[in-house]
């Protein structure tokens, strides 16, 4: 948050990915690890990020945080191979509206684990980039994000009972990617 506060006239939007292992605490937090093991709420994450106080110079611009981490407190699923083998860490809260624009995604709804190939990665990471790919120059995050999720039912549902979802969406206009043509 603070380089980010030093540096606000270098970005016109900040989009945060969380990869990890998660579960959900009996109060009902949605917890993340760090590499060393530590636990944190995720909604610590998304405060530092969209609280005015911490970020006075990046006030009015959007944030994106996408959390791909299991949900669960425990897992009753029966894994079927697809494409190598298949993970789960599985065995929310969110921050109050915040003032500042901001939208929250998750490779998982609530109570429900997140899986992956141990070969081709997240099922969610792998939507999430084909839709961005497909769609960033024609459609506006939230239309991208339902088409995630359409593919999350549709390719994975039957085998893999998870569903992305899309919560606090407090965006005040559409936003799209701008994007440019490399050479």
């Amino acid at each position: 948050a603070d380089y980010l506060n030093a540096h606000s006239n270098e970005f016109t939007w900040l989009a945060i990915f969380v990869l990890t292992h998660g579960n959900r605490n009996s109060r009902g937090q949605d917890l993340i690890y760090s590499s060393n093991g530590l636990s944190m709420d995720r909604k610590e994450i998304i405060k530092k990020f969209v609280d005015r106080a911490r970020i006075p110079n990046f006030i009015g611009r959007p944030r994106f945080f996408f959390f791909v981490a299991c949900r669960t407190e425990e897992q009753m699923v029966n894994i079927l191979p697809i494409e190598g083998e298949v993970q789960s860490d599985g065995p929310g809260g969110y921050p109050e509206i915040a003032r500042e624009a901001h939208l929250v995604c998750s490779s998982a709804v609530d109570s429900h684990a997140s899986f992956r190939s141990t070969t081709e990665g997240t099922f969610y990471v792998q939507a999430l980039c084909n839709k961005l790919k497909e769609f960033a120059r024609t459609h506006d995050i939230v239309k991208i994000h339902t088409r995630v999720n359409d593919v999350m039912i549709t390719k994975f549902q039957n085998f893999y009972p998870s569903m992305s979802e899309m919560s606090n969406n407090n965006l005040s206009r559409e936003f799209y990617f701008d994007v440019k043509e490399v050479s």
